[in-house]
């Protein structure tokens, strides 16, 4: 049987070579190779087969094609609500949340543990928890009937013939499994140079970072501790140090913090790279406002002569939702672009970036995005930035995101920490517990809990991925429901 939680096992080229083998013309607006990324990226945050649930979507879409009631416009890669033929089910913004969604709902029938995610699944209250761990169980549940009436008398015969719905999709997984192994019966002198285990995922990248500002720059109108430029600063050479710790060659735009650099120039300076990002945290105004507080990671905007823009629009669609997440906003996230409101570079198109940093970068041809950490005009988010243990897990939860973008493999990013400390729980909402797993990551098994007023101080003898491990021995917990002490 396949279960549905788990790792990949596929890659996301082998992913979109079967898709392109069946479909030549997939009927999306981002690159196929992109989109199979997502479902890898997606599959990671909650636990689940990215590549089981691409299947799964080639099987609901014939291979994107999208002949049947849902259409392309919908992003809607999974028939999400699509309950007949006149229902057209779910619209989504874009890809990443389609996806992201399709792996909550798969993982509601896996198992009945808690998502890591915020729900964005509008049919998770409709899901009988755990009652679908395989995929192979599927038929009748997802899709109903789930399997070819005119062929069986039932749902029982089908599967004993292993044609139902959830056996189709795993032999999909299965045939994209198989794409690629023609390398092994090619001659000795002609194989590729396997690469070695302990190979860095971002080995070959180049990436330039930029510290949104210089000097002493967009003071907190609250708090006067707070200095966007002294932010974005810390935060750049943490990002700089993991991103090198996986294998990147990193430059930076600044030499230092104190100097300041035309928009454009910073832009330009990623000249031959292969990503550029600008750190920010944004404002309402010039007054605090407590009840916005998303995280938004601008684009490049639309751009047929280049593909940086969509290797910009994709690697937006990874970073937002992880950097919500670490931050734990209450308004979740958005991925944004915003065009120029005149030609630029005067070439007789209206496709110009308003952002001079990513003029700039476009300018190279490099995709660049925008991260805005939240706003530095809430308070919430202001003490948060201003803790360095936090900017450190979220430089390392970036750092990740990206290299797991450009190599289509899972990384962790450890941070070099003074343990064993002591804890207290912490952030967890009042009546509920915070789990104890075996290993440290939420889909592990569950070994103990911890209640969200328990007055006992913890010691922490080892730090994996955001996890720490209890000196009891008993398991692991996720750090960001502690605090030190």
């Amino acid at each position: 049987m396949t279960k549905i939680l788990g790792k990949s096992v596929a890659t996301a080229e082998q992913m979109a070579n079967y898709v392109l083998s069946k479909n030549p013309n997939p009927r999306i607006e981002i690159p196929i190779l992109a989109l199979a990324k997502l479902y890898l990226i997606a599959g990671e945050i909650e636990g689940v087969r990215g590549d089981l649930e691409f299947a799964r979507s080639c099987h609901e879409t014939g291979n994107f094609g999208f002949k049947g009631t849902v259409t392309p416009d919908q992003k809607n890669f999974c028939g999400h609500g699509t309950t007949s033929s006149t229902n057209k089910g779910s619209y989504f913004p874009d890809e990443f949340y389609s996806v992201l969604v399709q792996m909550q709902h798969a993982k509601g029938y896996a198992t009945a543990e808690p998502l890591n995610y915020e729900c964005l699944d509008t049919r998770y209250k409709y899901v009988k928890l755990g009652s679908a761990p395989n995929m192979e169980d599927m038929g009748g549940k997802w899709a109903v009937p789930g399997y070819d009436t005119k062929k069986y008398t039932s749902l029982e015969a089908a599967n004993a013939a292993k044609d139902s719905y959830g056996y189709k999709i795993v032999n999909i997984l299965n045939e994209i499994l198989s794409v690629g192994t023609e390398e092994a019966d090619k001659p000795e002198d002609e194989k590729k140079e396997t690469p070695k285990e302990d190979a860095k995922p971002l080995a070959g990248k180049k990436i330039c970072i930029d510290a949104g500002h210089y000097g002493k720059y967009n003071r907190c109108p609250s708090n006067p501790a707070y200095y966007e430029s002294d932010m974005t600063w810390k935060l750049h050479l943490l990002q700089k140090k993991y991103l090198e710790q996986l294998g990147a060659e990193v430059i930076t735009t600044r030499p230092n913090q104190a100097t300041d650099l035309a928009l454009h120039a910073r832009g330009t300076a990623a000249r031959n790279c292969d990503l550029f990002i600008s750190d920010h945290s944004n404002a309402v105004g010039s007054y605090m406002n407590e009840l916005v507080d998303y995280v938004a990671v601008y684009h490049l905007t639309a751009d047929t002569t280049t593909e940086c823009d969509d290797i910009s629009k994709t690697i937006a669609k990874a970073l937002a939702p992880a950097i919500a997440d670490v931050m734990g906003t209450k308004q979740g996230y958005k991925i944004l672009t915003r065009q120029a409101d005149y030609d630029r570079n005067s070439d007789g198109i209206m496709n110009d970036n308003y952002y001079g940093v990513l003029h700039g970068a476009r300018t190279v041809e490099t995709p660049g995005l925008i991260l805005e950490h939240s706003f530095h005009t809430n308070s919430t988010t202001v003490n948060w930035l201003l803790d360095d243990a936090n900017l450190d897990r979220l430089a390392r939860a970036e750092a990740q995101v990206i290299a797991k973008y450009f190599s289509g493999i899972g990384v962790e990013v450890n941070k070099d920490t003074d343990v064993p400390y002591c804890i207290r729980v912490a952030n967890v909402p009042e009546g509920d517990v915070l789990n104890i797993r075996k290993e440290p990551n939420a889909s592990a098994e569950k070994t103990g809990e911890l209640a969200y007023n328990n007055p006992n101080k913890f010691t922490i003898v080892a730090e994996q991925n955001g996890w720490g491990k209890l000196k009891s021995g008993i398991g692991w917990i996720n750090l960001k429901y502690s605090v030190k002490v």
